[in-house]
């Protein structure tokens, strides 16, 4: 279901076969295959880093010129600046995979549907095909907390003080201030959640006393 939902902006575009080519798409191109060279290259820093480890035997590793080595995880290249630059990459590769919809709405002649928040003349911002990538991100949320949750009780205070370290792109996503925002929408979301749910209750449950109180209409009394 995931990948299904990641492709939605293929499948939005190819909706709108007379949509041209146009600069979202262009730009779109452009960061996707950045972001895959980025996570290309974690992933191969991380495998060529985890062969050298694991060919050598415990009592080597501790006495490894390499700090990394006798640490046990990698914190050079590509993780200097990010303790997961292999998930942040691929993050950034889907939510940049949402722009060819974009430009697909952008490059659309007609009106759009209701479901597409307007009129594509008026530069959507939003479109269904983003629940993907979204959906991606939740994912990646959980699998980085476990993963760090592992990694510090494997790693112990050597990995609390790599946690520690002030790196632009932090553990996955980005930012610590992205992180707050996030969590604030998401409180936001569930509070607006709860307050549509105690509507609609007090909404049944008015219905349901009325209906009680005057009763269901008879089929025969209507004629």
């Amino acid at each position: 279901m995931l990948l299904l939902c990641l492709a939605l902006p293929a499948w939005a575009a190819y909706l709108r076969p007379s949509s041209p080519w146009n600069t979202v798409d262009t730009v779109a191109t452009i960061a996707f295959l950045f972001f895959l060279l980025i996570e290309t290259l974690a992933d191969e820093q991380q495998w060529r880093f985890q062969c050298r480890k694991h060919a050598l035997t415990q009592a080597q590793r501790l006495q490894h010129p390499d700090p990394d080595i006798r640490r046990g995880f990698l914190t050079r290249g590509l993780f200097r600046f990010s303790r997961h630059p292999n998930f942040f990459a691929e993050q950034c590769m889907w939510w940049v995979f949402y722009l060819f919809a974009v430009g697909a709405l952008l490059g659309e002649e007609a009106t759009a549907g209701w479901w597409q928040f307007g009129s594509v003349r008026s530069t959507p911002r939003l479109h269904w095909s983003i629940v993907g990538a979204f959906q991606l991100t939740l994912l990646f949320q959980g699998s980085t907390w476990l993963t760090e949750k592992l990694s510090l009780e494997k790693y112990g205070n050597a990995y609390r003080l790599y946690q520690q370290q002030d790196k632009p792109f932090g553990s996955s996503l980005g930012i610590k201030y992205l992180e707050r925002a996030w969590r604030v929408a998401f409180d936001a979301w569930l509070k607006g959640v709860a307050r549509t749910s105690v509507l609609f209750l007090m909404a049944t449950r008015s219905l349901t006393t009325r209906t009680l109180k005057t009763g269901f209409p008879h089929p025969l009394h209507d004629r």
